[in-house]
């Protein structure tokens, strides 16, 4: 029987934790980063404590390719996401924002948010998600956050988050 996600490994240096993977047609490469939002949560206790900053990118192996659906690249994602947070403290808060300056924010907030629907262990996450609109004035992107449905403090970080949120803004490093 073949399993339903890829093989991964992990890379730490340290400071930041990486989860590699190859599909049949890219590379893969799923980061949580503790200091990636971290002058965004000064003044949020509890995020500035407990967060990491989550996100994934895409190396494919033909530059310009239409890449088919692959359910084996979100069962990888899920899968990696639910290993760290085996490996980690119930306090922990994933962060997350979907990059705007190509336009396809919303495709990828559409895509993540499926995936999460889709996901055998949903019911062990909560994934919330915050539309903001960006600097041009026109474009929305996504902030959000997913963490484990047992987390202790699952209140003030919702708080926190939504306060962080209003605040959040976006540096165009164009």
């Amino acid at each position: 029987m073949e399993k339903d996600f890829y093989s991964y490994y992990l890379e730490d240096d340290g400071e930041e934790l990486y989860y590699i993977f190859t599909s049949k047609d890219a590379s893969y490469t799923v980061y949580f980063r503790p200091r990636e939002y971290i002058e965004y949560v000064e003044k949020f206790p509890y995020l500035l404590q407990n967060t990491f900053g989550f996100g994934f990118f895409k190396f494919p192996h033909i530059v310009n390719a239409k890449s088919e659906i692959d359910n084996k690249v979100r069962n990888t994602i899920v899968k990696i996401i639910e290993d760290f947070f085996s490996n980690n403290s119930s306090d922990v808060i994933l962060l997350y924002h979907f990059d705007y300056k190509d336009g396809k924010q919303s495709k990828r907030n559409r895509i993540f948010k499926k995936w999460y629907e889709f996901a055998d262990s949903k019911n062990k996450f909560i994934k919330f998600d915050i539309p903001l609109i960006m600097p041009d004035g026109h474009s929305e992107n996504y902030i959000g956050y997913l963490c484990l449905s047992n987390n202790p403090n699952l209140k003030l970080a919702h708080t926190e988050f939504e306060s962080f949120a209003l605040s959040f803004e976006l540096e165009d490093k164009g």
